[in-house]
């Protein structure tokens, strides 16, 4: 089941999704699904290991910036050019848009 990510603010808006940064990317991504992510793996991904494959999990602005140190160390681990693409363009939508406050990063579930 894919999992999809958004960046919204307080009033829900959405101000951007993950395919948003595809085409500034070298490799076309994978879908993000459960087995992408490192879950269940809670005391080297603290944050990264609560994302819930099944319904939602938001992050506020200081988790985002943990997420994505998780994220790059986590990179490290994957083996598949199209997952390390995928996790570069997580990298990417954070540092776009996730800087100022009142901002969350969503992982939607199916």
């Amino acid at each position: 089941m894919p999992i999809s990510v958004v960046v919204k603010d307080e009033q829900g808006r959405t101000l951007a999704r993950l395919e948003d940064v595809y085409a500034s990317l070298p490799v076309q991504p994978a879908v993000i699904t459960a087995d992408v992510l490192p879950l269940g793996r809670r005391e080297t991904y603290p944050l990264l290991s609560y994302i819930d494959p099944y319904g939602d999990t938001c992050f506020n602005v200081a988790q985002a910036r943990a997420a994505v140190t998780e994220l790059r160390d986590w990179d490290q681990e994957v083996q598949s050019e199209a997952s390390r693409a995928l996790l570069a363009g997580l990298a990417v939508l954070c540092a776009a848009h996730m800087s100022r406050p009142h901002r969350y990063l969503w992982f939607v579930g199916d």
